[in-house]
């Protein structure tokens, strides 16, 4: 059994599950690729979007109700990802914004083209905050393809790094899957997630990619990750 930290499948609070029913297919997916607990991240973003934390304690505790009277196990728990701007770290000290499973670790997400001297500045802040950061799919962020030595740097920081399942094989180009095989070799992935938004479209399908990674990496490297 595995655990999905990386989601988008609570309904209507962001631009994941459009609605209850999305939301229960979705659920059957995860299932039927051998998830049975999540950690629903909706997204935080200052210019795009910012669903209160009361709102989706509220919304998460609703849909573990609908699952449990429909008769379905599935364990469901709450977190954001946190689009970083200077004041996350307040904003984590405060609960204004949701850690994963109500932890100490926090789902941090920046733009592909970020400078990689502000990520490592921001991420630090988390860290001497009293939280640990988990960089959200780090794949996407071109500063690690320029220089790998990066990525490395910031998990001698203390920063935990994110991969999304499917860019390990069937979603990526030959670029994106030699970066993501060359963080895997040099132990520099500490959790894959499905990123999924739909039942539809970046869904919770990933059990071709799952038995790749298992022959590919291992069964080992699939209960650390």
């Amino acid at each position: 059994m595995y655990i999905d930290i990386h989601n988008h499948c609570l309904p209507q609070v962001d631009d994941g599950a459009g609605s209850p029913e999305e939301a229960f297919a979705m659920v059957e997916q995860y299932r039927q690729n051998q998830i049975e607990e999540i950690i629903v991240t909706p997204h935080f973003h200052y210019r795009r979007g910012q669903t209160c934390a009361e709102r989706i304690l509220e919304e998460t505790f609703r849909f573990r109700e609908a699952l449990q009277r429909n008769g379905i196990s599935f364990r469901v728990h709450t977190g954001n990802e946190i689009y970083y701007s200077h004041d996350v770290p307040e904003l984590l000290s405060q609960s204004k914004v949701l850690t994963l499973a109500d932890s100490c670790y926090a789902l941090i997400e920046f733009s592909p083209d970020e400078l990689f001297t502000k990520m490592r500045d921001g991420l630090y802040q988390i860290i001497i905050s009293g939280f640990f950061p988990v960089l959200a799919h780090a794949e996407r962020i071109w500063a690690f393809h320029e220089d790998m030595s990066r990525l490395c740097e910031l998990a001698e920081l203390g920063v935990y790094i994110q991969i999304n399942i499917d860019d390990v094989k069937s979603g990526a180009d030959f670029r994106m899957k030699r970066f993501v095989k060359t963080a895997i070799e040099n132990d520099l992935v500490h959790f894959l997630a499905t990123d999924a938004h739909g039942s539809r479209e970046r869904t919770p399908q990933v059990g071709k990619d799952l038995t790749y990674i298992r022959r590919k990496f291992g069964e080992d490297f699939l209960k650390r990750v």
